[in-house]
């Protein structure tokens, strides 16, 4: 269509739909009201395509901020809530992870100041139940270790004990059989 041939009472619409920067389906600017609200309008355009029509459509530019603006507040409390959200969950699956571990550790420092009765959780199926199970077996291997060096010791106690006995009776008999000597010798 010529532009002559276009019949439209606001020519900055005329102008802005022949210019060449703006394209049908893009949102333009147009000054029809500025000097008067001091707030400038959009627009859009586009070609009907069953007829040498355009079909324009104008809208006072704060009905789009306002729209703007509250999808963008929307927006920010969306996001406020999904981080919320997905600092609730990560909160709730770390603990779920490093309970065990958490356990494990206490469990071996209980063992590291010597409690050899203390024992792990070892109910899970995974990694660290298998770990706290190796524990608990190296714990009570421990345990008998430390038992039987115990017992060991305390025999060779009661031994030395013994022997001591022994020892100090035999020092006495000795001592006795020296007497007895010196008094044979000296009469």
């Amino acid at each position: 269509i010529p532009q002559g041939q276009i019949v439209s009472e606001i020519p900055e619409i005329t102008n802005a739909v022949f210019s060449s920067s703006a394209k049908p389906y893009d949102v333009f600017t147009v000054d029809l009201q500025t000097a008067q609200t001091g707030i400038p309008d959009s627009a859009m355009y586009a070609r009907i395509s069953t007829q040498d029509w355009y079909l324009v459509y104008l809208q006072e530019q704060t009905a789009l901020v306002s729209s703007l603006e509250t999808l963008t507040k929307s927006s920010v409390q969306l996001a406020v809530l999904v981080a919320a959200l997905v600092t609730f969950l990560v909160t709730i699956f770390s603990n779920l992870f490093t309970r065990p571990i958490l356990g494990l550790t206490q469990t071996a420092e209980k063992v590291a100041i010597g409690d050899f009765t203390a024992q792990a959780n070892a109910r899970s199926k995974d990694e660290i139940g298998s770990l706290a199970r190796s524990f608990n077996t190296m714990t009570e291997q421990l345990r008998g270790s430390i038992e039987n060096l115990e017992r060991r010791v305390q025999d060779r106690t009661q031994m030395l004990a013994r022997q001591n006995e022994s020892l100090t009776y035999r020092s006495r008999q000795l001592q006795t059989v020296a007497d007895v000597a010196r008094n044979v010798v000296s009469n």
